[in-house]
């Protein structure tokens, strides 16, 4: 299931191409990240934003707006 949304994250830019704006949910992939649980969106939102994401659905939002600002940076 994890390997299907990361791939469904990368692949986003395809409906930024069509003019579409594109909203993810950001898992929490509970069996890879077990204890560190809040790690996983801004783990995520990587991905996401690599796929030209527009609109992130998060719980973190501060450690999220924080990972994508830095990216923004580069």
């Amino acid at each position: 299931r994890v390997r299907h949304q990361m791939n469904v994250f990368l692949n986003s830019f395809r409906l930024r191409q069509l003019g579409w704006p594109v909203c993810h949910a950001l898992p929490h992939a509970f069996d890879f990240f077990r204890e560190e649980v809040r790690s996983a969106e801004p783990f995520f939102a990587v991905m996401a934003a690599l796929g030209r994401t527009s609109l992130f659905r998060t719980h973190e939002v501060a450690r999220t707006r924080a990972v994508l600002e830095t990216l923004g940076v580069y």
